[in-house]
């Protein structure tokens, strides 16, 4: 028998919680971010996460990652996560499984036996720091100007307050009152 389409996944689990892992037989997912690459899978390729987790392969406590080329530099790797009903950003069990598989099947081969932590390109905006002048920002970059956090909406070096590049996701608070010293003086 020949099969059209043969997809290589291991099944892992963290605290008892199962998280199937891909770690073949698909294709990178178009998209810059992960989230986009995301937002592909959710829109034009869901027949994948179906595949996958329903029967006869799956189960309705199944969850499935698809491990991918990361998006970001200094990344060890990107994975995409679903379930049964959706595409969550992020989840421990999950990461802990993607990490797991990875380091069990040497799917991470330059990784030192020294180095005890992994950088993971994920579905979600991460933190880039305080904005700088002429630098530029991927898409989903969060940057902080005078208290508040923005995240940049497509690539760009504006910066935040003065340009529709970003969306405000946490308003800068206000100067507390001056107050009276604590016991003596403290």
């Amino acid at each position: 028998m020949r099969f059209a389409r043969m997809i290589q996944a291991v099944d892992a689990h963290a605290c008892g919680e199962p998280g199937r892992v891909i770690v073949g037989g698909v294709l990178d997912v178009p998209g810059r971010t992960m989230f986009d690459k995301m937002r592909h899978l959710q829109d034009h390729a869901d027949g994948l996460r179906k595949l996958m987790l329903r029967e006869p392969r799956g189960y309705p406590a199944a969850n499935c990652n698809l491990i991918l080329p990361p998006t970001l530099a200094g990344a060890d790797a990107g994975y995409v996560i679903m379930e049964q009903t959706e595409y969550p950003g992020m989840s421990g069990t999950n990461t802990i499984c993607v990490a797991t598989v990875l380091l069990e099947t040497d799917g991470l081969r330059d990784l030192s036996a020294t180095r005890t932590t992994l950088e993971w390109a994920v579905p979600l905006p991460f933190d880039a720091g305080v904005w700088q002048p002429g630098r530029v920002y991927p898409k989903g970059a969060g940057v902080t100007v005078k208290g508040a956090w923005w995240i940049a909406q497509k690539d760009t070096s504006e910066r935040p307050g003065d340009s529709r590049d970003y969306r405000l996701a946490v308003k800068g608070g206000r100067d507390g009152k001056d107050g009276k010293d604590g016991k003596d003086g403290e």
